[in-house]
């Protein structure tokens, strides 16, 4: 089954805009060099954006869920690597595509999950299942 995920705008956008323009003599990618680098095979990425001024440090990471806790989320990375990412209260989570709760995050699905530094992530996109 293929895997499709989702990624929040601004660091998106950013990093297509860099690649597209060349901007630090980076070569044209195009989508399928942004479907590589944020793809189903990433296990974390570090985007940064200076915005009016201010330097900001967009953390993503992605794997599969060991454990979903305390407003904390354990994921076990591509590489095998686990990181522990605290859920801000306030999160936009979606699950299978839909608006969610954290109550509904689950060991084994498939999870990315994006902040800004070391504050708690505020987006969170999670697919499998979710059982009782």
């Amino acid at each position: 089954m293929r895997r499709r995920w989702f990624l929040a705008a601004v660091p998106l956008a950013v990093l297509a805009v860099g690649v597209s323009t060349g901007v630090g003599g980076a070569s044209r990618v195009g989508d399928n060099g942004l479907q590589q680098l944020f793809g189903p095979q990433m296990a974390r990425a570090e985007v940064i954006v200076v915005q009016n001024g201010q330097t900001l440090d967009y953390r993503i990471d992605q794997g599969k869920i060991v454990a979903a806790r305390n407003g904390q989320l354990v994921l076990r990375e591509r590489d095998g690597t686990f990181q522990t990412v605290t859920v801000a209260p306030t999160a936009t989570i979606q699950v299978n595509g839909s608006p969610g709760a954290f109550a509904q995050l689950r060991p084994r699905m498939d999870a990315l999950a994006m902040r800004i530094g070391d504050a708690p992530a505020t987006v969170i996109r999670a697919r499998g299942f979710v059982g009782p």
